[in-house]
Order: C-alpha cells, then sequence, then structure tokens
C-alpha cells in the first residue's frame, strides 16, 4: 500500500502543502489523522477504486452534507487532478438533485463554477 502522504500529494498537487498547513495549525494530530487515515488507509487501495472514482465519492458526500463546502473546493480541485473532466463532476453533482434536492446542488455547482474559473 501507498503512504498516505504520496497519495495525498498526488491529488492535490500544489496546493497540498497549504491544506496539509492549514490542518496542522488547528492541530497537529488532526494534519496527521486527516492525511494518514483518508490517503492511507483508503484512497490508496487505488486497485480497488481509482482516485477518479475515490474523488467522485468524496464529492458526492460532501454535496449530502452542505455544509462542507470548503472541502468540497479542494476535492473538485482533486478530482481534476486526478483526471477526472469537468463534465464528470458537473454530472456527478446534477445527479445528486434526485437524492439531496436542489438548493445542496445549487451551492455545490456554485463551487464548482468557482474552480472553474480559477482554473
Amino acid at each position: 500500500m501507498k503512504d498516505g502522504k504520496t497519495v495525498f500529494r498526488n491529488i492535490f498537487k500544489d496546493k497540498a502543502d497549504g491544506i496539509e498547513a492549514m490542518l496542522n495549525k488547528l492541530s497537529p494530530e488532526l494534519g496527521r489523522i486527516g492525511i494518514d487515515f483518508p490517503f492511507g488507509e483508503f484512497y490508496a487501495k487505488d486497485d480497488l477504486l481509482d482516485l477518479k472514482t475515490r474523488e467522485l465519492v468524496t464529492i458526492a458526500t460532501l454535496v449530502t452534507q452542505g455544509s462542507t463546502l470548503p472541502q468540497l473546493k479542494i476535492h473538485i480541485e482533486g478530482a481534476l487532478n486526478v483526471g477526472c473532466t469537468p463534465i464528470e463532476i458537473e454530472q456527478a453533482i446534477l445527479q445528486l438533485i434526485i437524492y439531496v434536492g436542489i438548493p445542496k446542488v445549487i451551492n455545490a455547482l456554485k463551487v464548482f463554477c468557482e474552480v472553474l474559473a480559477e482554473n
């Protein structure tokens, strides 16, 4: 299995250091757990699900929560970094209208459009 930090950096590229610094500023323990656990235990198992699929699942989960828009933004960026197309991400978000409602999808699409405008 790959190291969590390696996978984390592969997904978030040039933003990885800033994300890690933000987590460490909140709590060094959060910085360690927030990277090692999800990215070392789950994302690293790319022989089971590839990173594109994992990022789309993560995006869908964050949209359903509604209050995690900053995290949604970094995972949309991560999804683009690992090969998801804007159409795939948009369609994954739109699919959620059925299950979580239009307001959450509108908020998610606003974040999605911000990411596209910045990139």
